[in-house]
């Protein structure tokens, strides 16, 4: 399936370009700009799929660790949203961080990859017109920062979402919309890595929402020292 989906991004991409380089589609035609931000977007996706493909088996393998350092929260989504500007933009899918002003202890490079992750599956699976956002808070318990992904999409379906986290599972939707199956197992790890949990917010309900928590940076930097 992994490899279907490959064939599919590439071939998309390769069409493209053949069409560009045949004089059959160039910048004044109305479509052009379309089909270059959905060739970014399948590029993106593409990218998206092989690195969590490495990484989920690094990570099940024990070769990659994480290298928590204080960061703020809002710079690492603002960081995700604007690696999925261009693809959220064409979808017709509006993007927000509303996270205040907090600071966690984690890896800045696989935790920008999550929030990515995260927003990536929001915007594809959420109609034109609809929204998709980071926000966050601190948790009851003061170790930890619970952050939120949530969208206005159709929501996952109670039965799916105690598995949306294993590797290559994918609701009926999530196959029709394309994706390895990958991201979300990726996702998890990194999460899990940092000791942190994730899961599914609101099952069955409309508008996803997947809830992650991270250690505070005040009391693991000072645990760290």
């Amino acid at each position: 399936m992994l490899g279907h989906d490959i064939r599919n991004l590439a071939n998309s991409l390769v069409a493209f370009l053949q069409l560009v380089r045949l004089g059959q589609l160039d910048a004044s035609r109305p479509e052009f700009s379309e089909l270059l931000g959905l060739s970014e977007s399948n590029v993106t996706e593409l990218l998206r799929m092989v690195n969590a493909l490495l990484d989920v088996y690094k990570m099940e393998e024990g070769r990659l660790e994480a290298d928590p350092q204080v960061a703020n929260l809002a710079d690492l989504a603002k960081k995700s949203v604007q690696q999925l500007a261009a693809e959220a933009r064409a979808r017709g899918v509006a993007l927000s961080v509303e996270t205040g002003d907090l600071s966690v202890f984690a890896d800045e490079t696989l935790m920008v990859r999550v929030l990515t992750n995260l927003l990536a599956n929001a915007v594809k699976h959420t109609p034109s017109g609809g929204s998709a956002r980071v926000e966050a808070q601190m948790s009851d318990d003061p170790r930890w920062v619970t952050v939120r992904v949530c969208d206005t999409g159709p929501g996952i379906p109670t039965v799916d979402a105690a598995h949306v986290f294993d590797r290559f599972f994918q609701t009926a939707g999530g196959r029709s919309r394309g994706g390895s199956g990958l991201g979300l197992a990726f996702c998890k790890l990194a999460v899990e890595l940092h000791g942190g949990t994730i899961r599914v917010a609101n099952p069955g309900e409309t508008g996803a929402i997947v809830e992650l928590t991270l250690p505070v940076a005040e009391v693991r930097a000072g645990v760290a020292q």
